[in-house]
């Protein structure tokens, strides 16, 4: 049996990136891992790399097909989401609609019914989490550059008012030196990282503004 490449790389995250470490992505995530160590023979890597390939070419579908306002559909969807079609809509910004699945598109004719459920709901996921994952990957990737940044000692992380309450009490405790360590402290989620991120950032910016007159004064003399 000829084995399918597969493209897809696992990527590590931070254990508190709770969109991006999703139950139902499990499979995707941790499969190509199992793979790498052995644990994974062809026969099964190539199911897993089908089923990839099959939800990639599902949300392509979604996202270039387009429900028109005259398509006989149309009408059945617009009573039902409530909210009317104006010219043209892709399947995917219907999906985005609330309370509008996978299964709906298949019920209006809009979908293939034979898709495998897994592929059409991990399709959808993808579709309506965009937003949010591509925010929360761009904060991932801010703080893996950033994680060996020391953190000055003594904060007081209770006056940081954008932390949550647990991160201010667990930050606290813990006093992390770097914020790679910050990140890794139980209760700290990723928008309390990229909060202190931005708070150490704005701390030094006004340490600069503090010294530049000094700074000027010294060159004068």
């Amino acid at each position: 049996m000829q084995v399918l490449p597969c493209l897809w790389r696992p990527r590590f995250h931070f254990s508190t990136n709770r969109l991006v470490l999703r139950g139902d992505n499990a499979d995707q995530r941790l499969r190509p891992l199992g793979r790498e160590l052995g644990l994974i023979d062809g026969r099964r890597w190539e199911i897993h790399c089908r089923k990839q390939a099959a939800i990639a070419a599902e949300q392509r579908r979604l996202n270039a097909v387009r429900l028109k306002a005259s398509d006989p559909a149309a009408a059945a969807v617009e009573a039902e989401t409530g909210a009317p079609i104006k010219g043209s809509i892709t399947l995917a910004e219907l999906l985005r609609r609330p309370g509008f699945h996978s299964a709906d598109l298949a019920r209006h004719g809009l979908a293939d019914p034979q898709l495998p459920r897994d592929v059409a709901e991990a399709a959808e996921i993808a579709i309506k989490y965009s937003g949010y994952l591509a925010r929360q990957q761009q904060q991932i990737e801010q703080v893996r550059k950033q994680q060996h940044r020391p953190i000055p000692p003594g904060i007081d992380y209770a006056a940081i008012a954008s932390l949550s309450r647990e991160a201010r009490e667990k930050l606290s405790q813990v006093q992390p030196l770097s914020l790679g360590q910050a990140s890794r402290v139980p209760g700290v989620s990723p928008a309390d990282v990229t909060a202190l991120l931005l708070w150490l950032e704005l701390q030094r910016q006004q340490e600069r503004q503090r010294q530049s007159p000094t700074t000027a004064g010294a060159a004068a003399h």
